[in-house]
């Protein structure tokens, strides 16, 4: 028998080279082409601007729940968007009594002249005086960078009610929060420029990732940009040459093997099971139907 008979055939070994592809190939694809801007241009979606109907159903019946709750709608924002015929967008709403903001998203595509709701989710934000922050949200994927030490986030996709969603990010806040002064940024730092407050949270999550090693800077003037952000990180000079940012390597793969089958389900579940530990340990009990 000749050796090589007992060797794995070529057909074999490219099946069994195709997870590693997969697993490996992708986050290099991630590297090259993650661009996102500092400080993107945020859009408010024009009132004569025909969304969807079933984007315009939810956000309907979101905003029924949110009215109820004491939010006022504060505006319709289109998000920047990377991929041809996938559209996101946010309505943000706050509560002033409450000093809490909420905003609720969808993505939505288009599949051959016709819409349809790829994912939505509704997330409810305090601010502190310390900096610290609750989120509570009932979003089912991941986010791709780490959340700030200082930071309460916790995702429940059971959760898909509005009010119930509510009363477990207050359950939070008593538990965890009780005397933390809330404060209310949009007006206080922003003097009610929606747009801008979203462009500054988004830069300033990519400011995290960047210290964590998710993100590097591509072009622009990095130094000056570096000051600007530790100087004032709500409103960059106009005349600032903004950069873009990249995936580093490590956190290319990072970013994608929570979102790649088959470690996505491992990476879901110990975060849910989690969430739902602090959520249990204030006392909040999910009815069966959530």
């Amino acid at each position: 028998m000749d050796i090589f008979d007992s060797l794995p055939s070529t057909g074999t070994l490219i099946l069994l080279g195709l997870p590693l592809l997969y697993l490996l190939g992708t986050p290099l694809l991630i590297l090259a082409t993650f661009r996102t801007e500092a400080f993107p241009t945020i859009e408010p979606v024009p009132a004569e601007d025909p969304l969807p109907e079933v984007v315009r159903q939810h956000f309907f019946e979101v905003h029924e729940s949110m009215t109820r709750l004491g939010f006022s709608n504060e505006g319709t924002f289109f998000l920047p968007q990377a991929v041809t015929n996938v559209k996101s967008l946010i309505v943000v709403f706050l509560n002033q009594a409450e000093s809490t903001g909420a905003v609720s998203a969808v993505v939505y595509a288009d599949h051959s002249g016709t819409w349809s709701l790829q994912e939505s989710f509704t997330e409810f934000c305090t601010r502190f005086d310390d900096d610290s922050e609750i989120n509570t949200g009932n979003q089912k994927t991941l986010g791709a960078f780490p959340i700030p030490p200082s930071y309460l986030s916790t995702q429940h996709p059971r959760i898909q009610n509005v009010e119930d969603l509510f009363a477990a990010h207050q359950a939070l806040r008593r538990q965890y929060a009780l005397r933390r002064r809330p404060v209310n940024r949009l007006d206080t730092l922003f003097k009610g420029d929606v747009a801008a407050f979203i462009s500054a949270g988004m830069t300033a999550e990519f400011e995290h990732a960047k210290a964590c090693g998710y993100l590097r800077y591509i072009g622009g003037a990095h130094d000056g940009f570096t000051a600007a952000m530790q100087d004032s990180p709500y409103r960059p000079p106009a005349q600032l040459n903004r950069p873009q940012y990249g995936a580093t390597f490590v956190g290319a793969y990072l970013m994608a093997w929570k979102q790649l089958w088959p470690m996505k389900p491992f990476f879901a579940y110990a975060r849910h099971r989690h969430d739902r530990r602090l959520l249990e340990d204030t006392g909040f009990k999910l009815l069966g139907n959530n």
